[in-house]
């Protein structure tokens, strides 16, 4: 965006949230067909009507306590506006949309509703039920998430779902593959909703990339329900980890993560019988499954406002880096960056998740698996550098000492792999540790200068009864 549009647009929110407020409270203060109210609405639809001359829609969002149109955050209007902005948090409202084809009637409606005390709106169900029983298709509201402590679970304040900020990692990532499974119920129609898309990268960024509790719980879960919608979200969040230490920046994060979820939408087209079947596919199933990059792509491309990456992403992410997988590709010396980010990433959850023809492989068997296709399908140099974020025994995998200890991967060695700090969670005579004993694996004996304790192997979880997110 040029700044001259950034201009033009803080000019249209100043002109839009003082003639929309003005509306909301001659409403609030004067009867039904009072003259102020009819002259307060002329000149909010006058407001209105202007705006659309440049504007396909009018998004009014209040994202930490601030307000924004179309993105662009609106600091003067912020300070001059609380009034509105509490008025919006109460009643549960973080995104005000308005569609060219709202008429008065329709506005007016609306602002009644919205003038209405907080406590009612949440006695008749919340205003999105309020605003379809009164007929209202052209305003839509964006609803607010609660933001829950990330120690005591408690609810503490109302947050914006337009960044999702706030949430517990767990809370987000959850938030995440129900946003993604909302927008995929979309695709029949051929719609994306691409602010959802980009609400959920970035509050995937915000509240799990960068958490270490998070990633361990992630990498340690396992969803064979849901498996695409789960597989996309964890997709995004590795390819965003592995653009993190490559040092992009904020904007490239984001549109990776948006390739990154949005990579597989083609199997959404593949029967469910063949993504669950027990058994080996045969070949025409197979070659149903070796369609969904190309479906994907097409999908993409039929995409209002979609980026062209996102389209690449989709159609690449199993080309492979030695370009001998599928769809085939000519006259390309290599795939692009993102498409080589996203198929680590894809292969690493993907064999660690169960399936329903398989079990999940332990995370020592996954850096294997890596390790091996390095070069060959997958790019060397990310390879090695997604293994060593991770480590052979990520953060949230349980590992048997040879102490006969039983411990928690607390915290990944990058110097080095397969030796991190590890928190005991049963002693060598099998109880439970009475206290929090974290312990350096590179930790050397001084009588032998040899490491105390040895990760003999990688356990799985779900056989010892063990809840990872218990424990972290």
């Amino acid at each position: 965006m040029t700044s001259s549009n950034e201009s033009d647009l803080k000019q249209l929110g100043k002109i839009i949230l003082s003639t929309f407020e003005a509306a909301q409270k001659s409403i609030r203060l004067y009867p039904a067909g009072h003259p102020l109210i009819r002259q307060s609405m002329a000149e909010l639809m006058q407001a209105l009507t202007g705006s659309f001359k440049s504007l396909k829609e009018i998004n009014l969002n209040v994202i930490r306590n601030e307000l924004y149109l179309n993105d662009v955050p609106l600091k003067e209007e912020t300070m001059q506006h609380v009034s509105f902005i509490q008025l919006c948090i109460k009643r549960n409202i973080s995104s005000i949309t308005l569609l060219p084809e709202a008429k008065m009637e329709e506005l007016e409606k609306f602002l009644r509703i919205l003038s209405q005390d907080a406590e009612k709106i949440s006695q008749m169900g919340g205003i999105n039920k309020m605003i379809i029983s009164d007929n209202i298709s052209n305003i839509k509201v964006g609803r607010v998430l609660p933001y829950i402590s990330t120690t005591t679970g408690e609810k503490i304040e109302e947050k914006e779902t337009s960044e999702l900020e706030g949430l517990s990692a767990t809370a987000a990532y959850k938030a995440a593959v129900e946003a993604f499974k909302s927008v995929c119920s979309q695709i029949d129609n051929r719609y994306i909703s691409m602010k959802t898309i980009k609400a959920t990268i970035q509050s995937l960024i915000e509240n799990v990339v960068h958490s270490k509790s998070a990633m361990g719980k992630l990498l340690n879960l396992k969803h064979l329900d849901d498996y695409t919608f789960h597989h996309s979200v964890n997709v995004a969040i590795l390819s965003v980890l592995i653009g993190s230490a490559l040092k992009m920046e904020r904007s490239e994060l984001n549109l990776l993560g948006e390739t990154a979820i949005l990579h597989d939408l083609g199997k959404l087209m593949v029967p469910v019988e063949i993504i669950n079947k027990p058994g080996k596919l045969n070949d025409e199933e197979w070659e149903q499954i070796k369609l969904h990059p190309v479906n994907g792509a097409r999908l993409l491309m039929e995409i209002k406002e979609i980026s062209d990456m996102c389209i690449i992403g989709a159609f690449e992410h199993h080309g492979r880096y030695d370009l001998k997988g599928y769809p085939t590709i000519r006259e390309k010396k290599e795939l692009s960056l993102f498409s080589q980010i996203i198929a680590i990433a894809d292969t690493y959850d993907a064999v660690t998740s169960d399936r329903a023809y398989r079990a999940a492989f332990l995370p020592d068997s996954a850096f294997k698996i890596i390790l091996e296709a390095s070069g060959s399908s997958l790019n060397p140099h990310l390879a090695k550098l997604f293994l060593n974020l991770i480590g052979c025994y990520p953060v949230g995998c349980l590992v048997l000492l040879d102490s006969g200890e039983i411990a928690l991967v607390w915290e990944v060695n990058h110097s080095d792999i397969l030796r991190p700090k590890v928190k005991i969670l049963f002693d060598e005579e099998g109880d439970s540790a009475k206290k929090e004993i974290i312990v350096d694996l590179t930790e050397l004996n001084s009588a032998t200068n040899q490491p105390k304790r040895n990760i003999m192997k990688a356990l799985d979880p779900y056989k010892y009864n063990i809840d990872i997110a218990d424990h972290l």
